[in-house]
């Protein structure tokens, strides 16, 4: 559900940019839009398997970056 909530945010920004023109900040950079719900739910069972157990580049990775990211910017404040 975390991934899905993360898409939607996406999808929020590039609808803003579509209509305003202003670049957004994003989520899923060009090398992780497979990391989307809107993507990642059309893939098989053996893809969707595949992109969870690479711990270096898999899809919890990708979370466990982010997080970090963000608990680094949170300390900040």
């Amino acid at each position: 559900m975390f991934i899905r909530s993360l898409d939607d945010i996406e999808i929020e920004t590039e609808q803003k940019e579509n209509m305003m023109g202003i670049k957004g900040n994003h989520i899923f950079d060009e090398t992780r839009q497979k990391f989307r719900w809107s993507k990642f739910k059309n893939l098989s069972p053996d893809e969707i398997f595949s992109l969870m157990k690479d711990e270096k580049n898999g899809i919890f990775a990708f979370i466990k970056n982010m997080l970090e990211t963000m608990k680094v910017h949170l300390q900040s404040l």
